[in-house]
């Protein structure tokens, strides 16, 4: 899943994301070839973005922060193992999901 903040609100951004979304799959197929044979068992799922609120890493980030995070030690987060972290975070912040498939 990729979380991807919304910059504009043309239809031709979600066109771009999901050919983005389909060009990422492909090459994971081809270096992968695990990837591909879980994507065709159906074990793993086409990739998903969630498009979010403008300004919703900047507030992920204050929220951390007013719960006494160092200002200093706080990233933006990029690439995060756990499915539910997106989910349970930017709840609030998803405006739409994009599928690589439909």
């Amino acid at each position: 899943m990729l979380a991807i903040e919304e910059w504009g609100h043309d239809c031709n951004d979600r066109l771009r994301i999901r050919a983005f979304l389909r060009a990422v799959e492909e090459a994971l197929c081809v270096i992968a070839p695990y990837y591909k044979e879980e994507r065709s068992l159906g074990t793993v799922g086409p990739m998903e973005a969630l498009l979010l609120k403008p300004g919703a890493f900047e507030r992920y980030r204050q929220r951390l922060i007013d719960a006494g995070s160092s200002d200093s030690q706080l990233k933006t987060p990029h690439a995060i193992p756990d499915a539910g972290f997106v989910g349970h975070h930017f709840k609030d912040e998803i405006i739409s999901r994009v599928h690589a498939e439909g």
